[in-house]
């Protein structure tokens, strides 16, 4: 059986579309970002980070911080630029003479680390990076 030009001719042209498909720019990958996040000398025991854009929601990317560490996987990380940071702590403590159900909420992060930030982060075009904040 003959295998007629013409669809010699289209199979390699459906192969190479396939090919260039396969190979294509997949978009935007992100950076595997880890840190330490310290205050006043002591690893943070537990809180937030935040990742913004400065442009706007387009790029923001919250994540736990335990034991004065944190992590934002590769796969969903951040893309290279500037970021504003906020960092939170949020803990429980207890006063004297009261219910243990009914305890107050303390921040113990400034300002000017959180609400009113002043912290910033660049990242850069690596694929993993370590970017750590010591707060005072």
């Amino acid at each position: 059986m003959k295998f007629p030009v013409q669809r010699l001719i289209s199979a390699a042209a459906i192969l190479c579309l396939l090919i260039l498909v396969g190979c294509g720019a997949r978009g935007p990958v992100g950076r595997e970002v880890a840190g330490s996040v310290s205050f006043q000398g002591t690893p943070l025991a537990t809180g937030t980070i935040e990742f913004f854009s400065p442009d706007g929601p387009a790029q923001t990317w919250l994540t736990q911080v335990a034991n004065g560490k944190y992590f934002i996987p590769g796969a969903s990380g951040l893309l290279p630029g500037t970021y504003g940071v906020r960092i939170e702590s949020v803990f429980v403590r207890a006063a004297r003479g009261e219910a243990t159900d009914v305890v107050p909420k303390v921040v113990d992060i400034p300002a000017k680390y959180n609400s009113d930030t002043e912290l910033t982060a660049e990242v850069g075009e690596q694929a993993q990076q370590t970017i750590d904040f010591q707060l005072e």
